[in-house]
């Protein structure tokens, strides 16, 4: 989750490590296969702006992202290097760059 471990809260941390539930991953990724859960055809009718905004290490992929902006046509994509999934914590003066700039674009 994490680019550079050495900038994770303790607090984080711990909340993550001992407080997380993994027990309903494999329930989730079971239905979601079964069902064939897939919003695709939907985002793509949407017509609003979208700002996606991902960390290059990010532990989802990005074929993740890939797929959402293939999805979101009025979307705007930003990688932040050196920067895992959570981008608040490790690059937050990068991210706000990146959400400031597109709010004054898109009013």
């Amino acid at each position: 989750m994490y680019y550079d471990r050495s900038k994770i809260s303790k607090k984080n941390f711990d909340n993550l490590f001992y407080s997380f539930n993994f027990q309903p991953i494999p329930i989730i990724d079971k239905e979601i296969i079964e069902t064939k859960w897939d919003i695709t055809n939907k985002l793509k009718k949407l017509k609003i702006p979208a700002l996606i905004v991902y960390g290059r290490q990010d532990d989802q992929g990005e074929s993740t992202f890939y797929l959402q902006k293939e999805s979101l046509k009025f979307s705007e994509t930003h990688v932040i290097e050196k920067c895992g999934h959570l981008i608040l914590e490790e690059q937050p003066v990068e991210f706000f760059k990146i959400l400031i700039d597109y709010v004054k674009r898109t009013k």
